[in-house]
């Protein structure tokens, strides 16, 4: 890469940072690069080349643009993934939560249940803690 490409390189970017985007024009950028213009080259290959180099300025900044909205999508993407991952946790979490007290009341009715049955199993007298069967045979 010659130096005069490099200096047209550097006052071409510094053409397009400091200008407007909505007064950008060709003409515009060929006199901001005139001192930079290699006057001893024919008129055809000047205006040729330095066509080339405007758009390719452009081409540039076109892609650092559309990289950025890559880079934005991929952002977004992850940030929507992210989020999905949060809500999938969240309901996965709430959903052990539910059975969690779901176990617990069921035992604990089962405990009650069980309680009772014992009471109703029960037999009023002396041998009241006794189970059924063993006061069935202290009787006989």
């Amino acid at each position: 890469m010659s130096s005069q490409y490099k200096i047209s390189q550097i006052v071409g970017k510094k053409y397009f940072t400091s200008t407007p985007t909505s007064e950008w024009s060709y003409s515009g950028y060929l006199e901001a690069v005139e001192p930079h213009i290699n006057i001893s080259t024919k008129l055809s290959a000047l205006k040729s080349l330095w066509k080339k180099r405007f758009n390719e300025h452009l081409n540039e900044i076109a892609k650092g643009r559309s990289d950025k909205k890559k880079d934005s999508n991929a952002t977004e993407f992850w940030d929507q993934f992210e989020k999905k991952r949060t809500l999938k946790k969240q309901q996965y979490d709430t959903n052990v939560d539910i059975q969690v007290n779901t176990l617990k009341v069921m035992s604990t009715a089962s405990s009650y249940q069980k309680d009772e049955l014992s009471k109703q199993m029960e037999i009023p007298g002396d041998n009241k803690n006794l189970p059924i069967e063993s006061n069935m045979i202290l009787q006989e």
